[in-house]
């Protein structure tokens, strides 16, 4: 009779799966998922900040939409996943048929929204003034605790769409999310730009809010002590996003509006003399 081998699962950074810095590791539902530490976290920015987000708005809807491809071949697995993690039968086939059109929806957005978000603006004096939405930088993203994949790949998407490299922190208790890795490396997107790290939030995001090479931090989930990360991204000049309640609600129209890709955006505005 041959031994049980049991599935350890890694971080996936810089487009490589890597264990934990400190090795730790811990039991779920038969597997190891690895705890990370701080210096994950760090290690995760460095290679997000080394990567290359495709300037094409077209290469970046073609790589999320390669990804929806992959999802679906791969339904059945990750209903399994949902399963194991709480949900029912029917739940977890509603939610992994959502989360696949939502991922062709944020592969749609990826050459439109750009023009959704730009303006003409009307000014005072011989000026031609527009503005148009830039990358932010480096986003984290904090995932909701409820399992599900929508809301967590709407706005890790919504992130890469609109030209951000992204680091995705979640609790242990996801395996689904971990398996995600499997999916992005199949994918085509470029190494760094999306990395997903396994761990405890409540000591991992003190260290994101106060990193300074992050330029946004996204908490899709309840933080007890708010107004403390608002203070710690406030004094680094951070973005902090705490979406709606209808933001979060996979089935509500507010959860894939342009307006989440608006997030994850700098407007830049330029003044032009006009007769030049």
């Amino acid at each position: 009779m041959s031994l049980p081998v049991q599935k350890t699962y890694k971080n996936f950074v810089g487009g490589v799966y890597v264990r934990p810095e400190s090795g730790r590791t811990k039991d779920f539902l038969g597997s190891r998922v690895p705890v990370s530490s701080r210096k994950d976290l760090r290690q995760a920015v460095e290679a997000a900040n080394k990567a290359t987000v495709p300037a094409s708005a077209y290469l970046r809807g073609q790589i999320v939409y390669r990804l929806a491809e992959m999802l679906s071949a791969r339904k059945q697995e990750f209903i399994d996943y949902l399963k194991m993690e709480g949900l029912s039968q029917q739940v977890a086939e509603q939610e992994i048929e959502l989360a696949i059109d939502r991922v062709v929806l944020m592969a749609g957005w990826a050459d439109k929204y750009s023009q959704i978000l730009s303006s003409i603006n009307a000014v005072e004096g011989p000026y031609f003034v527009s503005t148009a939405p830039e990358p932010k930088g480096i986003c984290v993203l904090a995932a909701p605790a409820d399992p599900g994949l929508t809301i967590l790949l709407t706005r890790m998407l919504a992130a890469f769409v609109t030209g951000n490299p992204a680091v995705v922190l979640f609790e242990s208790s996801c395996l689904s999310r971990l398996a995600l890795a499997e999916l992005i490396q199949a994918s085509d997107f470029p190494q760094g730009t999306i990395n997903l790290l396994c761990g405890q939030l409540d000591e991992l995001l003190p260290v994101a809010a106060a990193h300074k090479q992050i330029a946004l931090l996204d908490l899709s989930l309840e933080i007890s002590n708010l107004s403390e990360f608002q203070e710690i991204a406030t004094s680094n000049l951070k973005r902090l996003i705490i979406p709606t309640a209808e933001q979060l609600d996979p089935a509500s129209s507010q959860s894939a509006s342009v307006s989440v890709l608006n997030d994850f955006c700098e407007q830049k505005t330029v003044w032009h003399p006009l007769g030049f």
